[in-house]
């Protein structure tokens, strides 16, 4: 079951799908980046497959769209209630498909969209720096294992959705997080 589409590639994130053959790859590359996200860094094993089991079924859990689709969900900071408009998990891996797609395609990028490399008078720039942004976009998305959780729990990321709701009803059994740390155009 693939959350993102190839629907969700465009502005920013554009991918021209208008050739079947990069159609094919990216719809590939979304199957391959979600599991791998999704059970290795956001959910663990256990969760994603009981996700996958909940959004199965002819009508899922409020959970487990919540978690698919996003929600509003409320922190307290200093006695403060603060509403978070969590956007969904699809919203925070269509960043890490991107990333993983344009990583190995011989075209260049605008800040819009992206062109075909011309054969003269071509000016490229390189994609580093926008794929590390895009990556780092994800990895604050997907959410931080915080020691003061009040500083970071206005992120509308995964993690702060599934800990806010655990905290207040174990919605989430089984859950494993791993943080996904920050890139920089140097690969440090």
């Amino acid at each position: 079951m693939a959350f993102c589409t190839s629907s969700d590639f465009v502005g920013n994130l554009n991918i021209d799908t208008s050739s079947p053959e990069i159609l094919a790859a990216l719809n590939e590359c979304i199957a391959e980046v979600e599991k791998n996200i999704l059970i290795n860094y956001t959910l663990g094993y256990r969760l994603y497959t009981d996700f996958l089991a909940g959004m199965a079924i002819v009508t899922p859990a409020q959970k487990w769209i919540d978690l698919r689709d996003g929600k509003v969900f409320e922190v307290e900071i200093q006695g403060v209630p603060i509403e978070i408009k969590y956007e969904g998990i699809a919203n925070m891996l269509k960043y890490f498909v991107y990333f993983e797609f344009r990583k190995y395609t011989n075209e260049n990028f605008t800040n819009l969209a992206n062109v075909l490399q011309q054969t003269q008078n071509a000016a490229t720039q390189t994609p580093v720096y926008k794929l590390a942004n895009v990556y780092n976009e994800g990895a604050w998305l997907n959410g931080k294992i915080q020691t003061d959780y009040e500083v970071y729990s206005i992120v509308p990321s995964v993690f702060n959705f599934i800990y806010t709701t655990n905290n207040k009803s174990m919605t989430y059994g089984n859950w494993i997080f791993q943080e996904i740390k920050p890139i920089n155009g140097f690969s440090l």
